[in-house]
């Protein structure tokens, strides 16, 4: 997966596979990211939020086309909780949706 390898990715977030859930697993440096999760039915996060869900939906296709295998985005705060789990497109888990 050396497309991910981008120096541009490697400022904003650390990527690696992990073998347990045979996924991506992103870990974004900006903390702010697991509040969009909270906020993320507030109108002035909404957009944003739906924006970077769609840029996950991509990135887990492409991820799947070169590998068959999903992505996750973890939480900055606490790396052992996922805040998104998609594969292929297809969002199986957010956590927006259990709060």
């Amino acid at each position: 997966m050396e497309f991910l390898q981008d120096d541009e990715i490697g400022q904003t977030a650390d990527i690696h596979y992990d073998e347990d859930i045979m996924a991506v697993a992103v870990t974004p440096h900006d903390p702010a990211i697991a509040d969009a999760f909270v906020f993320s039915d507030m109108p002035e996060v909404k957009e944003e939020f739906e924006l970077m869900i769609d840029s996950f939906i991509y990135l887990s296709e492409v991820v799947y086309q070169a590998s068959e295998v999903g992505v996750i985005l973890l939480n900055p705060l606490d790396d052992d909780y996922i805040l998104l789990w998609l594969e292929d497109g297809i969002v199986l888990y957010n956590t927006a949706d259990d709060l």
